[in-house]
């Protein structure tokens, strides 16, 4: 994130630029305010736009689904975002942050809820073109009860809806990958190698010849620190590239 003050600083910058490069045309760089009130209220309208753009597009979509995400920031305060997915007849798909709503109050599934009918409202997203919901794995996103998972169920049942996929907590591949996975033969292996180019001045002189002669963008390998453990990934960066 940049200050709106910036504005005045880019400003003085290109007056600088027009002295030295076209001074003929510093009256017009003058002419451009770019002050702080200026800047914001740009961003604003360009916020506008795009929000204007996103409702044109979910007004299109034949189906769409919606992911729920809440965290607190530094101030302890509740930060719900809501993405869009949606596809409309021509098989188009868009995909974007629909939403972001500070909870101040209590975060029970009732009050999540709330918000989450203040939003569809706000978007003009009907029941019926909901095809799926994502949420965290907090016990109020998934409570079938009062917590919001039973809310929405309720409510979609309200309006018709009968069938709707929901999922949680979507873990991504490389996490289950690196966790299931040991990567420590591999790393061994790795090490060895370094190793062995490294530890002998005779290895390693013919192997900095042998990336000349392949005109590599490397010139050497990187000698591996136990250590030093930001070692570990730069080595295995360097020799897989």
């Amino acid at each position: 994130m940049k200050p709106f003050t910036d504005g005045e600083f880019i400003k003085e910058c290109l007056n600088e630029f027009a002295d030295q490069c076209c001074p003929d045309k510093k009256q017009l760089i003058q002419q451009v305010s770019l002050s702080a009130m200026t800047v914001m209220r740009r961003v604003e309208s360009i916020s506008k736009n795009i929000h204007t753009q996103l409702l044109e597009n979910t007004s299109c979509f034949s189906f769409c689904s919606l992911a729920l995400d809440g965290s607190k920031d530094i101030c302890d305060v509740e930060q719900l975002a809501i993405w869009i997915r949606g596809v409309d007849e021509n098989f188009n798909i868009t995909e974007e942050l629909l939403s972001l709503r500070s909870m101040h109050g209590r975060t029970r599934g009732i009050d999540i809820f709330e918000e989450f009918l203040k939003i569809v409202s706000e978007n003009t997203i009907p029941a019926l073109k909901l095809s799926g919901i994502s949420t965290d794995g907090a016990p109020s996103m998934l409570g079938t009860g009062t917590g919001f998972k039973g809310q929405v169920l309720r409510w979609l049942t309200e309006n018709n809806v009968t069938e709707i996929s929901w999922c949680h907590c979507i873990i991504h591949q490389e996490v289950l990958c690196a966790k299931t996975l040991g990567l420590e033969n591999v790393m061994k292996l790795i090490v060895d190698v370094v190793n062995f180019i490294r530890s002998k001045g005779v290895n390693h002189r013919e192997f900095k010849e042998f990336l000349k002669d392949l005109d590599s963008d490397y010139r050497d390998v990187l000698y591996f620190t136990s250590v030093r453990w930001l070692s570990r990934g730069v080595v295995l960066k360097r020799v897989w590239e």
